[in-house]
């Protein structure tokens, strides 16, 4: 077998990723086990129905720029 000298770089580079990993793995089980509380349910809510964010169908902003510029000429 091949020896592998392992420094202190090495072992801090390992442990740092695992800790790493760990850390990451807690925080998905986190996002899927606990649920969320019940503010942000009501603000998801709020944000979701309201009429501001929703835009009349065929207006688009590209559309506007074309015709302004159309006008300038």
């Amino acid at each position: 077998m091949v020896d592998v000298e392992v420094d202190v770089v090495d072992n801090f580079l390992h442990y740092g990723l695992l800790l790493g990993a760990v850390f990451q793995l807690i925080a998905i089980f986190a996002i899927v086990i606990l649920p969320p509380k019940d503010d942000e349910k009501i603000e998801v809510e709020a944000t979701s129905k309201s009429p501001e964010t929703k835009r009349p169908e065929g207006s688009s902003p590209s559309k506007k720029s074309k015709k302004e510029s159309k006008k300038r000429r």
